[in-house]
Formats: C-alpha cells, sequence, structure tokens
C-alpha cells in the first residue's frame, strides 16, 4: 500500500477565510504562538512561531483566532 503525505500549512488559516475574504491582519494561533498568518499580517513583518504579544506589537489591529483543528478536517 502506498501512502502520501500532503502538508497544507495555510490550512489553518484557509478555515477561517472561506466564508468572508480577510482583509485586515489575521493569525493562527496554537499555544500563544503564530501557527499561520494571512498576506496583509506578513507585510507587518509578522512569521509563523512568533508569540502572539511579539505579533501584536507590530500589528495592533491584529485579529487572533485560535486554531480550529475540527473544521480542518
Amino acid at each position: 500500500m502506498l501512502w502520501t503525505a500532503i502538508y497544507f500549512p495555510d490550512l489553518p488559516l484557509q478555515v477561517f477565510s472561506r466564508a468572508t475574504p480577510l482583509l485586515e491582519p489575521v493569525i493562527i494561533s496554537d499555544c500563544a504562538k503564530v501557527l499561520a498568518c494571512n498576506h496583509q499580517a506578513s507585510n507587518f513583518g509578522i512569521k509563523r512561531g512568533m508569540n502572539n504579544s511579539a505579533a501584536l506589537a507590530l500589528a495592533p489591529n491584529l485579529r487572533i483566532y485560535p486554531r480550529n483543528i475540527r473544521a480542518e478536517i
């Protein structure tokens, strides 16, 4: 049997952008760290693995959503 692993690094973010496009800076947080961020957030210098508090310091209007693993399935 052949198994294939597919990596979707933006899947946690796509869960929240399905209904409406995310026009403001947005991150998905897991254990107080940035798991994923949209393009607007990355323009502020926010990167994966950064602490949420550091991300907020870079973008005060940042929206933080907790990871929703059930929605990723």
